[in-house]
């Protein structure tokens, strides 16, 4: 999503996995073993966020109503 807000469209987090493993490798050696199947995985959560998020937004809606006034946060849940 916030990728989308910069103008970055599609899947771009597996770009940066050859430097997260550079530099996280050592510590994290799972990420190196199975760098394949982190690259799929990566891409498949992208693929699906938009999705996700549209679905949600529906559920919350219709699960509260009340809550997706134009008001919403209620009263008493803003961030100080």
């Amino acid at each position: 999503m916030h990728g989308h807000k910069l103008g970055i469209e599609g899947p771009f987090l597996g770009e940066y996995l050859a430097k997260i493993i550079e530099l996280m490798g050592d510590v994290y050696p799972e990420i190196v073993d199975n760098r394949e199947l982190v690259e799929r995985i990566i891409l498949s959560e992208e693929e699906r966020w938009p999705h996700a998020r549209a679905r949600a937004r529906l559920t919350w809606s219709t699960s509260f109503p009340r809550w997706t006034a134009p008001s919403f946060p209620p009263d008493g849940l803003h961030a100080s």
